[in-house]
């Protein structure tokens, strides 16, 4: 497996913000506003 690390581009955004809604769905300790973070 290769992984590459780049920055963040514009095109990224929503995929970004949909895996960390996905990641933080179920968790109690979640405010589930965590897709609303700045991203880097």
């Amino acid at each position: 497996m290769s992984i590459a690390i780049r920055s963040e581009q514009g095109d990224d955004i929503d995929t970004i913000t949909e895996l960390t809604e996905a990641a933080f769905l179920n968790e109690e300790h979640s405010s589930h506003t965590e897709q609303h973070s700045d991203h880097l």
